[in-house]
């Protein structure tokens, strides 16, 4: 069991770099899913993953497969594009879920464009989808470093949290949203998209972001129990789904989120099976 639970990861650094990234980012993304089901709002991770198109092409033009501007292009994408469907929310022009995807329509098709006039195509769709195994040490400091303002952030305001997800109409009156506080969270939210998106990838990124708050919103009776369960099943999957991409010689990032589904539906059986034994008895 040794040989083929740890040992992989104390013989090969870039599998305790993989294990340490998909942890990371599932510590950040058990809050943010959290708050996006509960507000249900889970579609939005897709489509803003998939906004991030256009940035990360052009800096992929300018500077090439340069981490550190790739991260900036998709953040500051994502951050546009959040910041404009909120102020057409907030002016009540336009509904927040149309709002996001008229500009992530926008987005992914001007992405597309910018990549077709380019020689370079399969080199930016490879960046587009990650590759967990391949990060490099720039990637794994951001996530570390966006993970923790998140949990910051989360543990300060933890009551404002609690109250804006479940009353925002309340909270609303009891505390208008500043500008500067709006810019915050929704840069906190684009960052943490923009590492999953290059560790992982756009589709993989929201298995991650979604499927372990969900065991978390089962399982937790508290907000922070939903959190604290989300991340610890987040570890759990990460760990399992990074052995199952080393002995099956598969894609890390699928193995990862596949790992994290057949988990949900186990939890899922057993809570029906439960449930069926508590009425036939």
């Amino acid at each position: 069991m040794w040989s083929l639970l740890v040992e992989p990861f104390l013989e090969y650094e870039f599998l305790r770099r993989a294990l340490i990234e998909a942890i990371v980012l599932g510590l950040g993304f058990s809050i943010v899913g959290q708050v996006l089901i509960t507000r249900r709002l889970s579609l939005i991770g897709d489509t803003l993953s998939h906004a991030m198109l256009p940035g990360v092409v052009v800096a992929f033009l300018l500077f090439g497969a340069n981490a550190m501007a790739l991260f900036w292009g998709g953040w500051i994408t994502g951050f546009l594009i959040l910041s404009a469907s909120w102020f057409l929310f907030h002016r009540r022009r336009v509904e927040a879920d149309a709002g996001l995807a008229l500009f992530a329509v926008f987005s992914v098709s001007l992405g597309v464009l910018l990549a077709a006039r380019t020689r370079t195509t399969t080199e930016i769709l490879h960046l587009l989808f990650g590759n967990v195994l391949a990060i490099d040490q720039w990637i794994l400091s951001m996530s570390v470093l966006v993970a923790a303002v998140t949990w910051m952030v989360f543990l300060w305001n933890y009551r404002s949290v609690l109250m804006a997800l479940v009353d925002p109409v309340f909270f609303e009156s009891v505390r208008p949203s500043s500008w500067w506080r709006v810019a915050f969270l929704l840069a906190i939210f684009s960052a943490n998209l923009t590492v999953g998106f290059a560790s992982l990838g756009a589709m993989m990124t929201v298995g991650l972001l979604i499927v372990p708050p969900l065991v978390g919103r089962a399982l937790g009776r508290s907000l922070f129990g939903m959190v604290g369960y989300s991340a610890l099943f987040s570890v759990l999957v990460s760990w399992v789904g990074v052995l199952i991409s080393f002995h099956g010689e598969v894609p890390s990032g699928p193995a990862i989120v596949a790992v994290a589904c057949a988990g949900l539906f186990l939890l899922q059986f057993l809570r029906l099976f439960r449930r069926a034994r508590r009425v036939t008895a």
